[in-house]
């Protein structure tokens, strides 16, 4: 259901539903909003540049919180167990901080490092909690493991659960297990003026 609208002085304006629209064709004027954020969106774009050029033209700032494509590789999910995540177009062609400022006035980027403890359950947001990856919810709530066909996901759980089991998981990356932070290559981006 819409939520209610209210005016300053708490007046109900009925239900209103809140517009949807995609980076390239958004529905809002010129100059729309002070600042417009994404997060972890941009690697999904059909077309970077122009879906950034709707960004700046509705919004004065932009601020981003995205996977930097430079980062490819050396997170352990991927690369040992579900390898042909790295040939998914959104993998490969995973922006950088320089392709945004590309397109946009970059005035600072930041490392953001992923908390040990971290619930959100975006793609390495388990990077220590290795059994989190065995609940189908949490592989279904990350974009890339999600575009992975079923037996290629099925296998890959298949020889974690294996791993786990084994201790062969923790006698390579067990070590990860008493680390409080990590970086995987998540960075806020903030443009504009």
């Amino acid at each position: 259901m819409p939520p209610r609208r209210r005016t300053c002085d708490g007046r109900d304006r009925g239900r209103v539903a809140p517009p949807q629209g995609v980076a390239g064709g958004l529905p809002f004027v010129d100059g729309s909003f002070d600042v417009a954020m994404w997060t972890l969106t941009l690697h999904h774009w059909p077309d970077l540049g122009e879906g950034l050029a709707d960004v700046r033209r509705v919004s004065r700032r932009q601020v981003f919180l995205l996977f930097d494509g430079l980062a490819r590789g050396g997170y352990w999910l991927a690369d040992d167990y579900f390898p042909s995540v790295w040939d998914l177009a959104s993998e490969q062609e995973a922006p950088t901080v320089a392709m945004v400022g590309e397109h946009l006035d970059v005035r600072r980027a930041e490392v953001i490092m992923i908390p040990g403890d971290c619930t959100d359950g975006f793609g390495c947001a388990y990077w220590n909690r290795p059994e989190a990856h065995l609940d189908p919810v949490v592989l279904d709530g990350m974009s890339w493991t999600s575009q992975l066909a079923p037996e290629v996901l099925a296998e890959g759980v298949e020889r974690l659960r294996d791993d786990l089991e084994t201790g062969r998981w923790d006698a390579r990356h067990g070590h990860l297990r008493s680390m409080t932070e990590a970086d995987y290559g998540y960075k806020l981006v903030i443009a504009g003026g």
